[in-house]
C-alpha cells in the first residue's frame, strides 16, 4: 500500500500551525510548558511557503492525472495572535485555497469574524475538554468553558463550528455528560481524538483498549438516542477505531479494496507545517521530514522515508495481517509517541490479530 487510492481522495490538507503563542497552558499541550517556541519565525517566509504550497498542488495534480481540492487549516498556538495572520488568510483566499480555523474563543472578536467571513474561512473548531470544572482546569483558564460555548452558539449560523476533546483518563469519563450537555444547548458538531504522549503529556497514563472500547460503546449507545430523538448535535469519527467497533457491531463489512480508503490521511493527504517552518507527518508525533521554505514539499511527499513509513501498512504491528488495514490502521501517532518510534501498534485498539 504505497498511496492512497486517490479515485477516494481528491483533497489534500495542511495543517498550518501559524505561531507558538497561546494565552492558554493546556494539560496536554503538545508544544510543552513553553509558548515561546519559534512564536512568529514563519510570518516572515509565509510568501515563500505560500508558493511552495502552490507548487505542491501543481506537482501533485500532474502527478495523480486529476484536480485536488487544496484545503489549509490554519492553528497555532493561536493562530490569530499571528502577527500577519490577516495578510496569510488573504492570500491563501486570492489563491483559491479552502480555508478551515483552529482557534481560541476569546480571541474570535466581531472583527476577526468579519475578517473570516470576508476570505470565506468555512469551518473554526474549539476545544472543549469535559464539563466546566475539567475543561477549565485541564485548560488552564477561568471561564474558559463557558466562553467556548456561548461563543460556538453564537457563531453555528455564520460558520461551521466544530468542538473538539482530546481524551485522556483525565476526562474521558467526562465525555457522556458532557454531550448530554452540549445537545441540552443546541450544539451541532463534537468530536474527540486521544492524547499523543507527546509535550506535556508525555507522562499521562495510557488508557487500556479494554477501557477505550468501553467508552466508544458507551458512546454509541448515547448517539443512537441522539438520532431516535432527532438531535442536532452530530458526533464526529475522527477516531479511526470506530470503523473496528462498527465492524464488530455488524455495520461495516470487511473492505476488498487492496489500498487504503479511509483510516489515518496523514503522509498520504496531509502534512503539517509547524512555526518555524518544520514540516512534519503528523503533528502529534516526531516525524519531521524537511523545512520550508528550503525544501520542495513534494519531493518530501513521495520520496521521504518517514512519509513512506505512514503509507506502508506492512511495517505497523498488527496492522499489517488486520482485514481492516485499508479502512483503520488505529493512530500512528498514538503509538508512536507512547513507544517512541513509528511502526508501533495502536496501544489502545483491542483486536486480537490473526496471519
Amino acid at each position: 500500500m504505497r498511496l492512497i487510492d486517490h479515485r477516494y481522495r481528491r483533497g489534500f490538507t495542511f495543517q498550518w500551525h501559524l505561531t507558538s503563542k497561546c494565552g492558554y497552558r493546556c494539560a496536554h499541550c503538545y508544544d510543552g510548558p513553553s509558548t515561546d517556541r519559534a512564536a512568529a519565525a514563519v510570518v516572515g517566509d509565509a510568501e515563500a511557503i505560500i508558493q511552495r504550497l502552490v507548487a505542491f498542488y501543481t506537482d501533485l495534480e500532474t502527478h495523480f492525472g486529476h484536480p485536488f481540492g487544496r484545503y489549509v487549516v490554519l492553528t497555532g498556538g493561536d493562530p490569530l495572535l499571528c502577527d500577519r495572520f490577516d495578510t496569510i488568510v488573504s492570500r491563501l483566499d486570492g489563491l483559491g485555497f479552502r480555508i478551515g480555523l483552529l482557534g481560541c474563543p476569546d480571541t474570535v472578536t466581531a472583527e476577526k469574524i468579519e475578517l473570516l467571513k470576508r476570505h470565506r474561512v468555512r469551518s473554526i473548531q474549539f476545544s472543549v475538554d469535559g464539563l466546566k470544572e475539567t475543561h477549565d482546569g485541564i485548560r488552564g483558564k477561568p471561564g474558559s468553558f463557558e466562553q467556548t460555548i456561548e461563543k460556538t452558539l453564537r457563531l453555528q449560523g455564520q460558520f461551521t463550528i466544530n468542538l473538539m476533546a482530546t481524551i485522556s483518563r483525565e476526562n474521558i469519563d467526562e465525555m457522556v455528560p458532557l454531550i448530554t450537555y452540549l445537545d441540552a444547548v443546541g450544539v451541532q458538531r463534537f468530536d474527540f481524538a486521544r492524547v499523543s504522549f507527546l509535550g506535556n503529556a508525555s507522562t499521562m497514563e495510557c488508557l487500556t483498549p479494554e477501557a477505550y472500547r468501553s467508552f466508544l460503546s458507551d458512546i454509541f449507545d448515547l448517539e443512537r438516542s441522539l438520532i431516535d430523538r432527532n438531535s442536532a448535535l452530530t458526533i464526529g469519527k475522527k477516531d479511526n477505531l470506530w470503523r473496528l467497533l462498527y465492524h464488530e457491531k455488524g455495520l461495516l463489512p470487511l473492505p476488498r479494496e487492496k489500498t487504503a480508503q479511509t483510516g489515518c490521511p496523514c503522509g498520504f493527504t496531509s502534512l503539517t507545517i509547524l512555526p518555524d517552518g518544520e514540516v512534519h507527518v503528523c503533528r502529534r508525533c516526531d516525524s519531521k521530514v524537511g523545512t520550508l521554505p528550503d525544501d520542495d514539499i513534494f519531493h518530501l511527499y513521495l520520496n521521504s522515508k518517514i512519509t513512506k513509513q505512514f503509507r506502508d501498512v506492512s511495517r505497523i504491528e498488527g496492522c499489517s495481517i488486520c482485514r481492516l488495514r485499508t479502512v483503520c490502521r488505529g493512530c500512528p501517532a498514538v503509538g508512536a509517541s507512547r513507544y517512541g518510534h513509528l511502526g508501533r501498534r495502536d496501544p489502545q485498539c483491542w483486536r486480537i490479530v490473526m496471519p
